[in-house]
């Protein structure tokens, strides 16, 4: 009577054999519920065959990954808790986290790459380690391996199950890349989000020079912040950091504010530690060249002397040397003008030191000493300042009147810089002064096609 069924099933259906038909039919779906058969026939002496249905067994559905753009669940983020967020560039399912956050644009931080590729990029450098909120925020930032300005910081909700990447791109006057394709208005970003990003630019000192929300179904809103107020906002909120002054003081300086910025580099001098000798002698001298330009001598040589003492045998010491020679030149202490400039191209031989003694003797009168530093100096100057040096001869001889060496000089510095409106200005003089009002024309027609602001000089 049982034979056929499996040794399980059999030993269930004995216990039963004195019972009831029901009682055997009802015992026998039950263990059959997970056998491969949908019909079994039982045999009964009693009466004709009962037929009893087996359900089909009930399995898990295959998991199946969700499309990007879906909202991902992404509790396995919480095993990163207090790892280094380069960590998670090793598992497999955190570049499908990115592709979940970041619509499939390129172009938009580097040029051929996808908004997932340069997150991914940023964060494979030094990094802080993973944070996860209240159980649910994972916070996850670094900057690119290599080059600090580049940055990116991953924001996930896990209870919400989306999250949002904000990237710089690295340049002087970033821009920040806020991104999250499952919000379609920066309005529903959560305040953690805000306040974290807020927190991270701050101790990154990072410049926002504008900001770029990528949202849902390529969505893309920009504001540009001007670059004065970007540094007043992160100076507000680091009023220790040296270098931001003196990046707000330069601004000023290249804008033509330089009353403006001599505080500022006061306040990096005031912040820098004794050991920030670069930065500290910087800040020295470029207060010193804004107090020569005010014609405050005393001050300017108070500050050149200490920029030198900071900056003992370097580059930037050579230049303070030929910087505090023209404040001797201006206090008509000669002798101690030409000492620093001998000591300006003794302390660093990649230093333009005879081209700067060569000015000096320049404006000194003293033309054939100025001529053999010239020739010294194009013996061993780059390339990008053979232009200013042959047009510094150029001028000599248009003052000795010896036009033709003045025009010699004037084609060879074009050779070097066709574009060198100063020296297409000098060689039209040149030009007249032999003669050739023709040529002299063109030249000057040339310097208002490349530069039309320029202001050109009058025919002498």
């Amino acid at each position: 009577m049982f034979e056929g069924l499996p040794l399980k099933a059999t030993a269930k259906a004995q216990e039963v054999k004195h019972g009831s038909k029901l009682a055997l039919a009802l015992t026998l779906v039950l263990s059959f519920t997970t056998m491969a058969p949908t019909q079994v026939q039982a045999k009964n002496t009693t009466g004709p065959a009962v037929k009893t249905s087996v359900p089909k067994p009930s399995l898990p559905k295959p998991s199946v990954p969700k499309p990007v753009g879906k909202r991902t669940d992404a509790e396995w983020l919480k095993t990163y808790n207090g790892k280094a967020t380069n960590e998670l560039l090793y598992d497999k399912r955190f570049v499908g986290l990115l592709k979940s956050i970041a619509p499939d644009v390129k172009d938009m931080v580097e040029k051929g790459s996808s908004l997932v590729d340069s997150a991914y990029d940023r964060l494979g450098g030094p990094a802080e380690a993973v944070e996860v909120k209240n159980n649910r925020f994972v916070l996850a930032r670094a900057e690119m391996a290599h080059f600090e300005r580049a940055k990116a910081f991953v924001f996930y909700d896990l209870k919400e199950k989306r999250g949002i990447l904000a990237i710089v791109d690295g340049e002087e006057w970033p821009t920040l890349f806020t991104v999250g394709k499952q919000y379609s208005e920066q309005t529903q970003f959560p305040t953690e989000f805000t306040k974290a990003l807020k927190d991270w630019l701050q101790s990154e000192k990072v410049i926002v020079t504008a900001r770029v929300f990528v949202g849902a179904k390529g969505k893309i809103e920009k504001t540009e912040i001007g670059k004065l107020e970007a540094l007043n906002q992160v100076i507000e909120t680091n009023p220790g950091a040296y270098e931001l002054y003196e990046k707000r003081a330069d601004y000023l300086v290249e804008n033509g504010k330089g009353k403006d910025a001599v505080s500022d580099y006061t306040k990096v001098i005031e912040n820098c530690a004794p050991s920030d000798k670069l930065p500290l002698g910087r800040a020295l001298a470029a207060r010193g060249n804004l107090e020569l330009q005010e014609n405050n001598l005393e001050a300017a040589l108070h500050d050149f002397t200490q920029a030198i003492e900071i900056n003992p045998c370097t580059y930037e010491s050579a230049s303070y040397l030929a910087k505090r020679a023209e404040v001797y030149e201006r206090l008509n202490k000669q002798d101690e003008a030409l000492k620093d400039l001998q000591k300006s191209i003794d302390t660093n031989k990649a230093y333009p030191g005879y081209l700067r003694r060569a000015e000096y003797y320049q404006r000194q009168g003293k033309d054939l000493e100025a001529l053999n530093d010239l020739e010294k100096e194009l013996k061993k100057c780059s390339q990008y300042l053979r232009t200013r040096v042959l047009h510094t001869r150029a001028d000599i001889h248009y003052r000795q009147k010896d036009y033709e060496k003045a025009l010699e000089a004037c084609n060879q510095a074009l050779k070097e810089d066709n574009e060198a409106v100063d020296v297409l200005c000098m060689r039209a003089q040149v030009y007249t002064a032999i003669n050739k009002p023709e040529l002299a024309a063109l030249d000057r027609k040339r310097v208002k096609t490349l530069d039309p602001d320029h202001e050109l000089p009058p025919l002498r």
